[in-house]
């Protein structure tokens, strides 16, 4: 028997599924609700904060969309059937006006992007059509005008007559859209000629006739052309459907001047010149659009197997400029090339170009230097992984992230660019807990430091990465669980603001990740979720705290006060164990000298750490003999308190330890006797070493570390002592 020694270095690494003998150092065998640094280590997420209660309740597959403007206007919009509402990252709803109406939302999946103040919202389930032109020289009221100086005589929500009114008001001398003959070559055209006898008439003006192509001068390329009085211009074959329907096409939720916003049809150029062969309808006419999105300003749908760009800065026009020439800023109409079927579900944008992902296949889209043009523009396989159709693949910094699915299990990839290296494969970022994050994720969203897999209900699962140059440090999976139904998440900066879903509500709530972050009324960081600061009336011995939403008579046992700056129970937990509940929402307190008071309600915290195993001197496991396990020491900071519980031989029971397993309970609270920091009446975290006795076979022994109190606790290390016998 020989006494043994060995340090854990680091605690950061998350969960692994994998076998214990496989794991690392740094890993653990169970976590829930933690969050890691590198530079302090491994403790208790941060809590959420209360901002507004947003609905009563939402309709089933609302989708949700968020609009990061700029760093003062931020929005949650929310989309269902025949409803769209949007509210600020403060709670306040905007008036949103639909004078076109909201017919275009029938639906139950969406897809939105958003440049500068226009939001583009596409119904997954409408199929686009062609309209004939309206002989009207003033559009209707509900029409949205885009701003774009590619249109002539263009000013701000104004529509120029010739888009607004189509073909029969851009050319009124022939309104009924008929041609006037065919000619071989412009030579042949006609022409006024003073000179004969008698003198030849000139062309009608809105003459329109055919060009016939010849080798010499279009090969063989058919155009059409139209006399405005002085000389020919290029222009349509009449009698086409020459105008997309805008009922069918995207519309536009629009941020007006006066802050509120405005859902309508957007002006989408028709048709200008050419006819259905030399300038034909772009590919989503007659299908439905699966996606949106802005690249190299240009917008982007995604449609079956093709993916259909605007002309470059001009949004709403999906047609060539003139059939004769091939011009770089014209749309771009393109299909991916690949021997299965590969409908394409999400374009996600990535570094130099874009990644277009389909159900079994990705694929890259580039462009040469020059950037998108109809000749540049290139789409080839990537790799071929199994891809679910409910989440949108996110981008954390330099990394995109998809989710697939396995035996009802999710499986998430990462695509990467390390020192500048191309994007052909993706690493499986779940393959060391298999079967830790369920199917079906609604969403993946991108988070400080990480990634934030949705579940739809209460459970949510954090990845946490870290790269040193080309070396990842950090990957690690993180449980975490809240009291509502994590609806949607959007990052800013260092901040999270998510929707929850609770049984009287949609709440929208604010975590912050920033290390060290802690409220203005308090002196530590607080880990409450829903939490909100209160300032009670006092009367006759008494506290009243009212807060801004109601609390279930069964959460009640979880709800915690702790008293603010400037009061007698300064930075501690107020007992309500003698606490009156007058309402719902009113918390009546038999004492006074509160000060600012943070309500909210606890959530656990604990970490199960991987079994332990003696090493060789070259760092292996050594599988034969036996380890008794004698003293384990936590190095921790920034704490208040935490509980260690060891089931000396609850392995077999784990993850349940029956209590049916004896266990020995020891509880740090926080306060080390001769420290400055030990104050009567209050809490003061503190750092240290914190051991505690085990003494049970490292094969069998459970050690949890746990909390469910606000203070939270920080781990940055571990190390312990114990037996060897070379023969078990």
């Amino acid at each position: 028997m020989a006494l043994v020694q060995r340090t854990l270095p680091s605690l950061f690494n998350g969960v692994s599924r994998q076998p214990a003998i496989l794991r690392s150092s740094d890993q653990t065998e169970d976590e829930l609700n933690t969050w890691a640094s590198l530079s302090s280590g491994v403790g208790k997420r941060p809590g959420t904060e209360y901002i507004a209660r947003l609905v009563d309740a939402l309709p089933e597959g609302a989708h949700i969309h968020a609009i990061n403007r700029d760093s003062t206007e931020r929005y949650f919009v929310i989309i269902s059937a025949g409803s769209i509402r949007v509210f600020d990252f403060s709670g306040a709803e905007k008036t949103v006006n639909a004078p076109g109406g909201l017919t275009y939302l029938s639906g139950s999946e969406y897809a939105a992007v958003t440049v500068a103040d226009y939001t583009f919202i596409v119904n997954r389930s409408k199929t686009v059509s062609l309209a004939m032109p309206v002989a009207s020289t003033t559009p209707p009221p509900e029409y949205l005008r885009y701003p774009s100086k590619q249109w002539p005589n263009g000013s701000p929500f104004e529509l120029p007559d010739e888009y607004a009114s189509g073909y029969a008001t851009q050319y009124p001398a022939n309104p009924a859209g008929t041609l006037t003959g065919t000619v071989g070559s412009m030579e042949e055209l006609p022409v006024a000629d003073s000179t004969t006898s008698p003198p030849t008439a000139g062309p009608a003006v809105g003459a329109i006739y055919k060009v016939s192509g010849n080798a010499s001068g279009t090969g063989f390329m058919n155009y059409y052309v139209r006399w405005d009085g002085s000389v020919w211009n290029e222009t349509v074959m009449p009698g086409l459907r020459n105008s997309l329907d805008e009922t069918t096409m995207p519309h536009c939720l629009i941020r007006e001047g006066d802050g509120t916003f405005t859902f309508a049809p957007f002006s989408w150029a028709p048709r200008r010149v050419g006819d259905d062969t030399t300038n034909p309808a772009p590919t989503f006419v007659g299908r439905k659009i699966r996606d949106v999105a802005f690249y190299q300003n240009r917008l982007v749908f995604l449609v079956d197997e093709s993916v259909v760009m605007s002309c470059a800065g001009d949004f709403g026009n999906f047609y060539r400029s003139t059939v004769l020439d091939l011009i770089a800023s014209d749309l771009v109409d393109v299909a991916v090339t690949t021997a299965n079927v590969a409908i394409l579900d999400f374009i996600t944008l990535f570094n130099d170009g874009a990644l277009l992902f389909a159900d079994q296949t990705q694929f890259a889209l580039s462009n040469a230097e020059e950037g998108v043009t109809p000749a540049s523009i290139a789409i080839r396989p990537l790799t071929k992984y199994p891809l679910s159709r409910k989440a949108r693949p996110a981008v954390v910094n330099s990394e995109v992230y998809f989710a697939g699915e396995n035996a009802g299990y999710s499986t998430l990839y990462e695509y990467t660019r390390q020192a500048d290296s191309d994007a052909t494969s993706a690493a499986e970022i779940t393959a060391h807990v298999p079967g830790l994050i369920p199917a079906g994720l609604p969403q993946l969203a991108s988070v400080p430091r990480g990634l934030l897999a949705l579940t739809g209900g209460t459970e949510a699962y954090c990845y946490q990465l870290y790269w040193n140059g080309n070396e990842k440090i950090m990957s690690a999976w993180r449980p975490w669980r809240f009291r509502g139904s994590i609806l949607s998440v959007a990052p800013v900066d260092s901040v999270m603001f998510l929707l929850s879903k609770e049984e009287d509500g949609v709440y929208l709530l604010r975590m912050e990740l920033a290390d060290g972050y802690k409220p203005t009324t308090q002196n530590y960081p607080i880990h409450l979720d829903k939490r909100v600061d209160v300032v009670g009336v006092e009367a006759e011995g008494s506290t009243t705290i009212t807060l801004p939403y109601d609390v279930p008579t069964g959460a009640r046992s979880g709800f915690t006060a702790i008293g603010g700056n400037n009061g007698e129970y300064s930075y501690g937990s107020i007992s309500l164990a003698d606490a009156e509940w007058a309402a719902a929402d009113t918390l009546v307190i038999p004492r006074t000298g509160l000060g600012t008071v943070s309500c909210g309600f606890s959530y656990d915290f604990h970490v199960v750490l991987s079994q332990q195993f003696q090493l060789t001197p070259q760092g292996v496991p050594v599988t034969s003999g036996r380890l008794l396990l004698r003293q384990f020491i936590l190095n921790y900071t920034s704490t208040l308190n935490f509980t260690v519980e060891v089931w000396p031989y609850g392995r077999a029971s784990h993850p349940s330890l029956e209590s049916g397993f004896p266990k020995k309970t020891t509880v740090f609270t926080g306060s080390v006797l001769g420290t400055g920091s030990a104050v009567l009446g209050q809490l003061s975290p503190s750092s240290g070493s914190f051991p505690f006795t085990v003494t049970g076979d490292a094969a069998k022994a459970v050690i949890k570390v746990s909390d469910q109190g606000h203070g939270g606790a920080i781990f940055s290390s571990a190390e312990w002592e114990g037996f060897y016998n070379r023969r078990s």
